[in-house]
């Protein structure tokens, strides 16, 4: 039996914006942090991190870890695989 998950209309609305919906596609293959992302399609961090914040209030991607570089912290968001389960 598959799972069958419903988004409702901020989902929708998420998903239909392309940006959007091109980080989800990206997250689909790797799992990035924001700044990864940011570097990737040429966008400022601030515009990205605003972005996967809405997603993931929307469950649609998940933090999964966090790197420690020194001072530093690095997390990584790949897309929430229980939408892909079947």
């Amino acid at each position: 039996m598959k799972l069958i998950r419903f988004l409702n209309q901020e989902g929708q609305n998420l998903i239909s914006d392309p940006t959007n919906l091109t980080i989800l596609r990206e997250l689909v293959n790797t799992d990035l942090s924001v700044s990864d992302l940011a570097i990737k399609f040429n966008l400022p961090t601030l515009k990205v991190w605003r972005r996967i914040q809405k997603l993931e209030k929307a469950q649609l991607i998940e933090l999964t870890g966090t790197q420690k570089n020194g001072n530093n912290s690095k997390e990584t968001l790949p897309l929430n695989r229980r939408l892909l389960r079947t």
